[in-house]
């Protein structure tokens, strides 16, 4: 998939040069040593891939380990950097304008095509219908609604979420999983076998894992759809 001109490789090396240059001034060889101990990669791959006429494309492999080990959120280097400022950019006063851009600006941005499927007894069911996301996703990632109210006010009851399976189940990501009787929405925490916590716990209450009988893992939350692109 691309954008315009660029590859996917390409907007992954303007948003982590963005990133270096806050690590790095010049050619500052600790600079760079310090990056990459961070990343985990030797500094001359870092230089080849980020350098003026770079020697090597940024895979999906090293995209997601430099997401992980920079604290960003999964897929962030994929999505071209100027999207997240172009609403902000754009006066409230000036709304048809700012709907007119982003449509015009969509039509060059990187999407994939995931299908919306419901949970049906732990399993995933076809529903025949798609959805656009901006950015990748891995081949068993989908779209669902949101059960309930449980994690509300980050996501609203029937807002369309995407969720994928290949993305693990760590400490505190935001996950869908079956807990022998529907399916539920949290914040996953890995003590004392492993935790589920709503954000409205007001009206839900935490789930634990080893007390669940038939629970699976369905998938991390990684995207709220405000919109259909």
């Amino acid at each position: 998939m691309t954008m315009g001109t660029l590859n996917i490789s390409e907007i992954r090396r303007i948003n982590l040069r963005k990133i270096a240059e806050k690590h790095v001034s010049g050619h500052d060889r600790k600079g760079y040593q310090a990056l990459t101990k961070k990343i985990g990669c030797h500094h001359s791959y870092l230089s080849q891939i980020l350098k003026e006429n770079p020697t090597k494309d940024i895979g999906p492999g090293f995209a997601r380990k430099a997401e992980k080990a920079l604290g960003l959120e999964p897929h962030s280097l994929d999505t071209p950097p100027w999207l997240s400022n172009l609403k902000d950019n754009i006066p409230d006063r000036e709304q048809s304008i700012q709907e007119g851009i982003i449509k015009v600006a969509e039509t060059f941005l990187i999407t994939t095509t995931l299908p919306v499927m419901e949970v049906v007894n732990g399993n995933l069911k076809e529903t025949g219908q798609t959805r656009h996301i901006l950015g990748n996703a891995s081949d068993r990632a989908f779209i669902t609604h949101a059960i309930d109210r449980s994690m509300e006010p980050i996501i609203n009851q029937h807002q369309l979420i995407a969720v994928d399976p290949a993305l693990p189940l760590e400490d505190g990501v935001i996950c869908l999983y079956w807990d022998g009787g529907g399916a539920v929405m949290g914040k996953y925490l890995g003590r004392n076998g492993g935790e589920i916590h709503p954000a409205n716990e007001d009206r839900y209450r935490p789930i634990y894992l080893n007390q669940v009988t038939g629970g699976k893992y369905l998938g991390r939350i990684f995207k709220r759809l405000e919109q259909d692109f």
